[in-house]
């Protein structure tokens, strides 16, 4: 999945430079300026919005989720924030608290394309945790058994193609 870009002011140079790192693929650079940024006063939506990615991209997800919940908390409108604490709730399987993050999202911004794309692929891994808990090993029609067949190889051809739950910030 593709980051969402938040596009509040903050300074220019700054964010440029975690966003050119995040692109690269460089979560260290990334994160450590963004750390040094997190220190002036006043970062800023954006530069705090690239720290928790770049945290989410090193992998120190509970600091990441303690960024995104904090600017919900702050600019409650944004979109870009809950998308990312769902990718957060995604990584770690709890697709019900990945979706009510979603649909926070998409009433903030009901065209968020992002948010919505996102949205598809969590209620296609709930249609499978709901399709498995219907399913009796010894008495599973064939109807839900191709189902559950189905949507596995879907989501399996969605990983495969790198789709993940959020982006790599390119």
């Amino acid at each position: 999945m593709l980051l969402a870009w938040v596009s509040l002011p903050a300074r220019a140079d700054v964010a440029s430079d975690i966003q050119a790192a995040l692109t690269r693929g460089d979560a260290g650079a990334a994160l450590a300026r963004s750390a040094a940024a997190m220190q002036a006063p006043a970062p800023g939506p954006r530069v705090r919005f690239l720290h928790g990615v770049a945290l989410l991209e090193s992998g120190r997800n509970a600091e990441a989720m303690s960024v995104f919940s904090a600017l919900t908390q702050d600019y409650p409108q944004l979109p870009e924030p809950y998308n990312n604490i769902a990718a957060l709730h995604a990584r770690a399987g709890d697709w019900n608290q990945a979706r009510q993050a979603l649909e926070t999202a998409l009433r903030n911004d009901p065209g968020n394309r992002l948010a919505r794309e996102n949205l598809g692929d969590v209620y296609l891994q709930l249609a499978i945790g709901a399709w498995r808990e219907a399913s009796v090993p010894e008495r599973t029609e064939a109807g839900l058994a191709r189902k559950i067949r189905y949507a596995t190889a879907i989501a399996s051809q969605i990983a495969a193609a790198g789709a993940r739950m959020p982006s790599d910030g390119r």
